[in-house]
């Protein structure tokens, strides 16, 4: 589902709107768009790029969809300042713990301030710990940032938590 509702692939039954559009037959360049202006990937593996520190793990999605570099540079240090890794800028992922890893990838999924972000088991290579927090800062960017997140997890604790933000707004904004 994840899949298909980031434009990666087709369904097989039905239509795919973002925005109001229609995205299901688009040609790969218009998809392409829609994911880079509208969508944001958080995945379990974290997939940042270990020759970049966290700072530029954050920058890099921005100067790709057109920031320059010191707005993007700008927003990279607040974003990494808000979820309280200041002090760890110039860090490669390889210096990072889990939890700070997956902070990065949720804010470099962020950084382009896209509608939706589809997470693949955002916690599943965290400990309990880090995954309660994952969790505080994925309520607290729906909340402040008004992103719908859509959430494939085995946790069932992640369910019960969306479960009760607040029933009107997930429906209305399809967090789950």
């Amino acid at each position: 589902m994840l899949q298909i509702a980031g434009l990666l692939d087709s369904p097989t039954k039905g239509e795919i709107f973002i925005n109001g559009k229609k995205c299901d037959h688009l040609s790969q360049e218009d998809k392409n768009f829609i994911r880079k202006q509208h969508i944001g990937f958080v995945y379990q593996n974290f997939y940042l790029l270990d020759s970049f520190s966290a700072l530029e793990n954050v920058i890099i999605p921005q100067l790709i969809n057109g920031s320059s570099f010191n707005n993007a540079r700008k927003r990279a240090k607040n974003l990494l300042s808000d979820l309280g890794l200041s002090k760890r800028l110039y860090n490669k992922p390889r210096e990072l713990s889990g939890g700070e890893k997956q902070r990065v990838s949720i804010l470099r999924a962020i950084a382009n301030r896209p509608k939706i972000i589809l997470a693949d088991e955002p916690t599943g290579n965290l400990d309990k710990k880090n995954s309660e927090n994952v969790v505080k800062i994925i309520k607290d960017m729906v909340n402040h940032y008004n992103i719908s997140f859509i959430i494939a997890t085995h946790n069932l604790s992640i369910t019960k938590i969306y479960i009760s933000v607040d029933s009107a707004r997930c429906t209305r904004d399809g967090v789950f």
